[in-house]
């Protein structure tokens, strides 16, 4: 079941600063994505792991690896890779050529999990921009890039001491 969202007044979003606005798009596409893995035991984290592992499953993936993909700490990607094997979905092996890495493997079970359910967030990605054209679709990933962007120039030009406030 996904969790209800606070009760808003009207154009409380639209209003909301741009900021907010990419807040609660989180939040709502987390509560969606949750929900969609849940009756699996999973949550939306642990399966953006299975998956990325499934589309790379052609070449060694070390939990750094997973760390930088997923955009996460390396202390949570040990806690979703520990749950996941409790799970019985992954395995840690050991780096033949370096003992120092864990490679980390799918198991058939979370093989077969994906080759059956994968379509479920593939429906809500789908649901997710409902009403809009292709076009309008290519725009949204086009302008997200580019605010994206924006942001990482921001926090480069930040650390190396840059920020002198023109850009408000």
């Amino acid at each position: 079941m996904i969790p209800e969202p606070p009760d808003f007044k009207k154009n409380q979003f639209e209003d909301a600063p741009f900021p907010f606005q990419i807040k609660l798009l989180n939040e709502r596409i987390r509560a969606v994505k949750d929900a969609d893995w849940n009756e699996h035991g999973l949550t939306y984290s642990q399966f953006s792991i299975l998956l990325f592992l499934m589309k790379n499953q052609d070449h060694k993936v070390t939990q750094k690896d997973i760390a930088e993909a997923t955009h996460v700490t390396h202390p949570t990607v040990i806690g979703l890779l520990d749950r996941l094997e409790e799970k019985g979905l992954v395995i840690r092996k050991v780096d033949e050529e370096n003992h120092r890495y864990k490679n980390i493997l799918l198991t058939e079970r979370a093989k077969a999990l994906l080759d059956e359910h994968y379509h479920v967030t593939r429906q809500s990605d789908a649901e997710m921009v409902e009403g809009l054209t292709e076009e309008e679709r290519h725009e949204l990933t086009r302008l997200l890039a580019t605010v994206y962007r924006n942001l990482l120039q921001m926090e480069k030009d930040r650390q190396a001491g840059n920020f002198n406030g023109n850009h408000l």
